[in-house]
């Protein structure tokens, strides 16, 4: 019984850490952008490439056609998106 309890137990430990790697690996993404004027779904595609994360939506509720503007060097992915999206009305998840 102890045995079994003390198996469960890493399991969940690691289970954890694994968890908190994951919400650490996004923050601490980091990513660069210049652009003027370029399409979101470009520059969508630009982070995609600089990181593991794939971007997920639907064109018939987005418009990834409105040109944007953004400049920043070396910033953790989360503030990226939060000043590519939130003029747009854009709201995003992180799905570990």
């Amino acid at each position: 019984m102890r045995s079994r309890w003390h198996l469960m137990f890493r399991a969940m430990l690691f289970l954890m850490m694994f968890g908190y790697g994951l919400s650490a690996y996004a923050s601490n993404s980091k990513v660069s952008i210049d652009v003027d004027g370029i399409a979101l779904e470009n520059v969508l595609k630009s982070i995609e490439q600089q990181t593991k994360y794939r971007f997920i939506y639907s064109k018939e509720t987005i418009n990834v056609n409105v040109p944007v503007t953004l400049k920043v060097k070396d910033e953790a992915l989360t503030s990226v998106l939060n000043k590519l999206l939130a003029n747009h009305g854009i709201s995003y998840v992180i799905d570990k």
